[in-house]
C-alpha cells in the first residue's frame, strides 16, 4: 500500500487547470487553506477480494499526524454530514491509518458541516488563487 506522490510546480498546475487536464488542486498552492504542513498527497485506493472490499479515496495527504482523506464533491448542493457519515464508514475498512476527514466541495458545505469537519475546501477559492480570479 503505498500513496501516489503528485507534484506539480505553480506554473505547471496553473496551465493543467486552464487546460481542464488537472481536477484537483495541490495543497502547496494553497496552503493557507490548510490547518497544518503537507508532507505527501497523493491518492489511494484498494481491494479486498475475500473480504469483497474495495475503495478509492480521492485525495490523501499525510501530515505529522498521520493520514487524511478528502473525498472531493462537484454536486450543485451543498456537502452535508450524511457524507461524511459515509466517508466514516469507507475509512473503517481501509489498512491505512487515517486520522481525520476532509472535503473539497463545488457548492460549499452545510452549516453542520462547517461545525463538525476541520478540513473543508471550497473549489472556487481553490481556483482563485491560481487563476486569480473566481470561475
Amino acid at each position: 500500500m503505498s500513496v501516489e506522490t503528485v507534484r506539480m510546480n505553480p506554473e505547471q498546475t496553473a496551465a493543467a487547470l486552464r487546460e481542464g487536464s488537472c481536477l484537483w488542486m495541490p495543497i502547496d498552492i494553497t496552503m493557507h487553506l490548510v490547518k497544518s504542513l503537507i508532507y505527501e498527497i497523493g491518492t489511494y485506493s484498494f481491494d479486498d477480494p475475500r473480504r469483497r472490499i474495495n475503495r478509492q479515496f480521492d485525495v490523501v495527504t499525510r501530515d505529522r499526524n498521520g493520514y487524511i482523506s478528502y473525498e472531493c464533491k462537484y454536486t450543485s448542493s451543498p456537502v452535508s454530514t450524511a457524507v461524511y457519515r459515509e466517508e466514516e464508514y469507507q475509512i473503517r475498512d481501509c489498512a491505512l491509518p487515517f486520522y481525520d476527514l476532509g472535503f473539497s466541495s463545488r457548492a460549499g458545505f452545510t452549516r453542520e458541516m462547517r461545525e463538525r469537519c476541520n478540513h473543508l475546501l471550497k473549489l472556487k477559492d481553490m481556483y482563485a488563487e491560481v487563476l486569480g480570479s473566481t470561475p
